[in-house]
């Protein structure tokens, strides 16, 4: 929100009101002096005579309108922190699966080597031929 910046007229108090308050009547927190905002850019502000009881000045402080962009604010940061703590158990549930492929990955590389000791070599890693077909005495083969 863009505030303008100006002095009041009675004890030059630096008083910040947003862009939106120009021409309006405003009171100095200060000394409670009337002023109207001037437009961006002016240095000089015009003297109000309040004794004619057209100027309504507001309350020296709002609280109901502090108490609501805090609320505000309280909203905004439960959100973000909410939206943080989901990314972070996005993050953490990536690292998990990773963890789980990489453990998959070693096991199964750690069974290879494993059968690879153990299993009994073969004639030079060619498949085991097929065992001879039954023959009768005379070699020729049985008939069924």
């Amino acid at each position: 929100m863009t505030k303008l910046r100006f002095e009041c007229i009675k004890c030059k108090s630096t008083l910040r009101v947003p862009i939106q308050h120009v021409g309006k009547m405003v009171a100095c927190p200060e000394c409670g002096a009337p002023n109207r905002v001037p437009s961006p850019g002016r240095k000089h502000h015009e003297e109000v005579d309040v004794d004619d009881g057209s100027l309504k000045l507001p309350p020296r402080t709002s609280h109901a309108r502090y108490h609501d962009e805090l609320q505000a604010e309280a909203v905004d940061a439960r959100r973000r922190a909410a939206q943080r703590a989901e990314a972070d158990a996005q993050r953490k549930s990536r690292r998990i699966w990773w963890l789980l492929v990489a453990v998959n990955v070693l096991v199964f590389a750690a069974l290879v080597t494993a059968l690879a000791l153990v299993w009994p070599p073969g004639d030079g890693g060619e498949p085991h031929p097929d065992p001879p077909a039954p023959t009768t005495g005379d070699g020729s083969l049985p008939s069924f």
